[in-house]
């Protein structure tokens, strides 16, 4: 293993393992090649030891994502309390000024319904503060869930191309492996039968 191969990346030692396959030398007549099984094996160790370091990263990408999360519910919370104190505040006003209308005898009974109307306007004022707090909350936690969701669906991807070559890359070690085995064993048989001719 060269040094660029510590502290790499996954895909960047996949990669590698790649090229040290497609340029061994080819095992004549057959689709085999023959590697340095120590550089090999050392790659796949160090692609082993990088794995807790991708989880890693992914752990810190959801608590990135967690931590938006709270941050908007939070935020999305403040609206809706500073909402209700709007509302809260708009009605006693209301209250106050109907008040003073209704002590005046002869717009009594206009300032009552004025009051009424006050009223009724700063619950509606107050309703749609609400609702749009709710909705900037809903929107918030929907926004990050997708981003999660995303996160998640990449991390999946990763896995399974990683496993994918790791896969590939072991199974043509075998087979060249056994290539090499059946060949010795050939080679034995055919300098046993020369030396019983021999003999």
């Amino acid at each position: 293993m060269n040094k660029e191969s510590e502290g790499a990346s996954l895909v960047a030692i996949l990669d590698e393992l790649t090229e040290l396959v497609e340029n061994a030398r080819a095992v004549p007549m057959s689709a085999s090649a023959m590697v340095n099984r120590s550089e090999i094996l050392d790659l796949l160790a160090t692609a082993r030891d990088q794995v807790p370091d991708q989880i890693r990263v992914a752990d810190g990408l959801l608590a990135d994502a967690e931590g938006m999360r709270s941050q908007a519910q939070g935020r999305a919370d403040d609206i809706l309390e500073q909402a209700q104190k709007d509302a809260e505040e708009a009605i006693a006003q209301a209250r106050e000024q109907a008040a003073r209308l209704v002590s005046q005898d002869a717009i009594t009974i206009a300032a009552k319904a004025r009051a009424q109307r006050i009223v009724d306007d700063a619950k509606s004022h107050a309703d749609k503060l609400a609702a749009g707090a709710d909705t900037y909350s809903d929107n918030s936690l929907l926004a990050l869930q997708e981003q999660v969701s995303s996160i998640g669906n990449e991390l999946d991807s990763l896995n399974q191309t990683v496993q994918g070559r790791i896969d590939s890359l072991v199974g043509q070690i075998m087979a060249g492996r056994n290539v090499l085995s059946d060949r010795g064993r050939e080679e034995d048989e055919e300098l046993t039968e020369k030396e019983e001719e021999w003999q």
